[in-house]
Formats: C-alpha cells, structure tokens, sequence
C-alpha cells in the first residue's frame, strides 16, 4: 500500500459525442477522444504486508492517450440537466496505464 507522499494526474482531451436520442428527457451517448496527460509521485513510499517501506522515485510520465465509454444524459428542464458516465482511459506509456473514470455533473444550457 501506498504511504506519505502524494501522486497526481493531469488529463486533457478533445471528445466527439454521439446522441442516441430515446425521448425527450434521455439520450444515452457514446463517448471518444484523444489527448494528453500528465501523471506522478512526489516523495510516495510503499509498505509492503510484514511492514517494510521503500521509497519511490519521483517519477513524472507525460503521454498521449485515449478514451472511450458510454454514458447518459438527463434533461430536466429547458437550461438544466444532468449527465452519468463511464470511460475507459489508456495512457501510451512504455506499461500502458489505464483507468476507469465515473463521471457525474450539472448540465447547464447557455
């Protein structure tokens, strides 16, 4: 496990969206882009099961990435709605890391 120290990530993208409409109040989507992140450590450590820590070097990847998931959008209203989704996220490193981000928010129409 993870001990002291603190690890961060950074993510940029440009995202094309397909409306499924189904009513007037749901459209589920589909989701896809490309972009660029930033992940790292500063001063981590790690404890292993008997107790032993190791520190971690402070590491910095900066990589292109993609994504892709499918979500849904939730019209309350004529300005406001909601949104629910779920993305799988690939970062090309030399051990591709990856993540599954769940996403929920406040939709608000200019």
């Amino acid at each position: 496990r993870i001990v002291g120290g603190s690890l961060h990530k950074f993510n940029i993208y440009g995202n094309i969206k397909y409306n499924i409409p189904v009513s007037k109040m749901i459209t589920p989507y589909i989701i896809a882009g490309l972009g660029y992140f930033v992940m790292g450590n500063d001063d981590s450590k790690v404890m292993d099961s008997i107790g032993n820590v190791t520190k971690l070097f402070n590491v910095n990847e900066y990589a292109f990435s993609s994504n892709f998931g499918a979500g849904i959008d939730i019209d309350f209203g004529s300005k406001i709605g909601m949104f629910m989704d779920v993305q799988y996220l690939i970062g090309f490193t030399e051990n591709k890391i990856t993540s599954i981000p769940f996403r929920i928010g406040i939709n608000y129409k200019l």
